[in-house]
């Protein structure tokens, strides 16, 4: 799936269906991944594009729950209804999915294409390449190969 490929619209067709959120950052390979995802599972996704304030476009802050770092006026909005799953990938969006947890009361479930920075035991699923030094937990899927 291109990126230049307009935004996915909410899926509420489906009473059954999540609704999931992809956060997105400026790393083309890495929302490339995601993207790959948003396709195997065949459901309606909201893309979220974030952009980052300077200097954390290169930057990275300390892993917390937060959106100082996001620009807020250049991001999609992050509002209610809260999603029941967020997909990303990341040290700046995995610290928005984190957010967005949190406001969702703990409801919505986090997947972290990657090997966490911290705060690993708030992610629902972990999804890392077989060189990523990570303890045996059932939270990981361990994969050989990028999701491309």
């Amino acid at each position: 799936m291109a990126l230049a490929e307009p935004r996915s619209k909410p899926a509420r067709g489906d009473p059954d269906q999540p609704r999931v959120w992809l956060l997105l950052g400026d790393k083309r390979g890495d929302n490339a991944q995601v993207l790959a995802i948003e396709q195997a599972l065949g459901w309606r996704c909201e893309r979220k594009h974030l952009e980052m304030q300077e200097p954390w476009t290169v930057a990275k802050p300390r892993v917390q729950a937060s959106l100082h770092h996001v620009d807020l006026a250049r991001s999609d909005p992050l509002e209610p209804p809260w999603p029941d799953l967020v997909i990303t990938i990341g040290r700046r969006p995995s610290m928005v999915a984190l957010w967005v947890a949190e406001q969702s009361g703990g409801r919505a479930r986090l997947v972290l294409v990657g090997k966490p920075s911290g705060k690993m035991e708030r992610f629902d699923l972990v999804i890392v390449g077989a060189e990523a030094q990570m303890p045996p937990l059932d939270s990981v899927l361990r994969i050989t190969l990028p999701l491309m």
